[in-house]
């Protein structure tokens, strides 16, 4: 029997309403030699009926319940090509996508990725390109990794991603983890990305090569703010755990004390804390943070944007006079605290005189590598 050019490994769970456009759209890959394994995790809905309507153009994968890594695991056991895409069954793939993707998988490469389409759950498009919170890396990214550890860069969502056969080998099969955290998911694509990092380079594809369906029942949309910053924070810990001992496996020495510090989301966690512990629930907030970092982070403390039109984020002034024109708007109509996060740390450089002008108008009431918060008020920190 001759080898599959690629696999496509859709994992589902109650999802019939959207599983027949997803395996429509593997099933018309313009690439020869693709492979569709359906892997139902066992659903209570339609799904199977909508499975066995395609007889001997799919391989089914029947089973229990036990979570999205344990489906993708049970794919990934019959999948024999050079190549893997997991494809959440409420997502889809462009008909050129994987056609693209295998010329880009030449000697080294253990990642091809592209962006997705965001579609609405009629499969409508919103306008908005996944991922929105950054520019996907490409090229080498071991020394990257190695120094930053997991979410040193961005990556698309897992339908946007293919992996070789040779990262699959070492990672598989994943730690089925679902169970001990009461999840669906538990982001089994993010430790691939953090492993294929080491591996070999990542390629892009130019053009976006899917959709990535944004639905009210998606396992991650029904979490709350709190529920999605202790889930994230618990991801990145065990990222970190299996990054570090995949290092030691290929013989690089890292440092991940150091990881945690640098994180994004680490920083994240440690500005909030920060915050709640100087700014009095209630009080009035402003954040300068180049719209960077999530305001829904801070769920406990509501904050405007700096600088603001009618409540939305404005964009970097153009010169000094008009930053601290800003500031003093916020001064008089809103007042309370003012912090400035680690990414907008650049203004200190750009806008010297609106730096000096804070420092010397407001008192600055906590200091640290991640932020800083100032009071109009001369309010003290407790």
């Amino acid at each position: 029997m001759t080898e599959p050019t690629a696999s496509v490994v859709i994992t589902n769970h109650n999802y019939a309403l959207f599983l027949r456009e997803a395996i429509d759209s593997a099933l018309a890959q313009t690439l020869n030699g693709v492979e569709v394994i359906v892997v139902d995790d066992g659903s209570t809905d339609e799904s199977r009926s909508v499975i066995e309507s395609y007889g001997d153009a799919i391989r089914p994968v029947l089973k229990d319940n036990g979570g999205q890594t344990s489906a993708m695991n049970a794919g990934v056991e019959l999948a024999r090509g050079r190549f893997v895409v997991f494809l959440d069954a409420d997502d889809t793939v462009s008909p050129e996508a994987l056609e693209r993707a295998a010329k880009l998988f030449d000697h080294g490469v253990a990642r091809v990725f592209w962006r997705l389409w965001e579609v609405d759950e009629r499969g409508a498009h919103t306008g908005r390109i996944q991922p929105d919170w950054g520019e996907p890396a490409a090229g080498d990214l071991r020394k990257v990794t190695l120094r930053q550890g997991p979410d040193a860069y961005v990556v698309p969502p897992q339908s946007g991603n293919a992996f070789s056969a040779e990262v699959l080998e070492r990672a598989c099969p994943l730690p089925e983890i679902e169970r001990e955290w009461g999840t669906g998911s538990a982001h089994a694509d993010a430790f691939l990305a953090d492993l294929a990092g080491l591996l070999g380079s990542a390629r892009e594809l130019s053009e976006p090569a899917g959709t990535r369906r944004v639905h009210s029942s998606n396992d991650w949309a029904k979490l709350g703010p709190e529920e999605k910053l202790e889930r994230s924070v618990r991801l990145y810990d065990e990222r970190c755990t299996r990054v570090e001992r995949y290092c030691e496996q290929l013989g690089f020495v890292v440092d991940p004390i150091e990881w945690r510090r640098r994180s994004w989301l680490m920083r994240t966690v440690r500005a909030r804390q920060e915050l709640e512990a100087v700014v009095p629930a209630g009080a009035a907030l402003t954040v300068l943070d180049d719209d960077a970092v999530s305001l829904a982070a801070f769920s406990t403390r509501i904050a405007s944007p700096f600088p603001d039109r009618d409540g939305e984020y404005w964009g970097s002034p153009a010169d000094d006079d008009e930053a601290i024109r800003a500031l003093e708007r916020v001064r008089q109509r809103r007042g309370g605290f003012f912090a400035v996060l680690w990414p907008a740390f650049w203004w200190d450089e750009t806008y010297p005189r609106f730096a000096s002008h804070l420092e010397a108008t407001v008192p600055c009431v906590r200091s640290t590598e991640d932020l800083r918060v100032y009071s109009f008020d001369g309010e003290r920190a407790p």
